[in-house]
């Protein structure tokens, strides 16, 4: 048997055992101080049941939520099982060889009663604790030395949603393509980065998914980077031809060709 089921059956054990042990001897104890003499075991526990079964309907009532709260409403309650208590002891309870003790003395007797079963119910439930917790410090199991808990388990963080799944598909494809646009990178270009983040805010303004706008964003932007090398490029051109020296300049009837003949070569000296 575990230390739990124990502990919980010896609870039960207690509240059959004990709370009418305590209801009898209370009434016995306020008989004798009020009305001078002990009642017999029998006739206590009798009188108790029958105040048991009366006050069924006030249990009921009083199990109302609004009754719980509204302290007049206690108040009359307990005047109420009181005076049924007092009719029913005084109208049970009386010595071998007199009459009943009354509804006066069955009130003072119910008085007793009560205070003595708080009494002793604030008692037995510190001694009961306290019980309980020395017997499960000596009964429990030591940790051996260098004990570590087991280590709390962790959740599982949820699965993205479908659209988160499709902007980092988006994502992860455009940074592949142009790793100029990825912000962890030490080679971004923020500029970059900014430019497809406004375009993008602009096509979700429209009312264009986030992954659809973050790749039209990237379209504008590739051709945005096409339109600024083609327009900033600078084109190629054929050498330019060697221009003539001040002697060649002198000489008007010199004219350079691929193939000359000797006067040619001649009127250039």
């Amino acid at each position: 048997m575990k230390m739990s089921e124990l502990n919980a059956l010896l609870l039960i054990v207690l509240i059959m055992v004990g709370f009418p042990a305590i209801g009898i001897y209370g009434v016995r104890f306020g008989c004798k101080i009020c009305a001078g003499f002990v009642p017999s075991i029998k006739e206590t526990a009798i009188a108790i049941g029958l105040f048991c079964l009366a006050y069924i309907p006030l249990s009921i009532i009083n199990s109302v939520p609004a009754i719980k709260t509204n302290w007049t409403a206690q108040l009359l309650l307990f005047v109420a099982g009181l005076s049924l208590s007092a009719f029913i002891l005084g109208a049970r309870l009386k010595p071998q060889d007199g009459c009943s003790i009354g509804f006066k003395k069955g009130i003072l007797v119910s008085l007793v009663w009560s205070g003595f079963g708080i009494v002793v119910f604030a008692v037995g439930t510190a001694v009961f604790f306290g019980v309980f917790m020395l017997y499960g410090a000596m009964f429990s199991t030591p940790k051996p030395q260098g004990f570590q808990p087991a280590p709390q388990v962790q959740e599982t963080p949820p699965l993205p949603s479908k659209k988160q799944q499709d902007f980092l598909r988006a994502a992860q494809e455009i940074i592949a393509e142009f790793p100029q646009l990825d912000v962890e990178s030490p080679n971004k270009n923020q500029a970059a980065i900014d430019y497809v983040v406004r375009v993008r805010d602009g096509y979700i303004a429209k009312g264009y998914e986030i992954d659809v706008a973050l790749r039209m964003a990237a379209n504008d932007y590739a051709e945005a980077l096409r339109q600024a090398q083609r327009t900033y490029v600078q084109p190629s051109f054929p050498p330019p031809l060697r221009e003539p020296s001040p002697q060649q300049r002198e000489r008007p009837n010199c004219n350079i060709q691929p193939v000359m003949t000797d006067a040619e070569m001649a009127a250039c000296r």
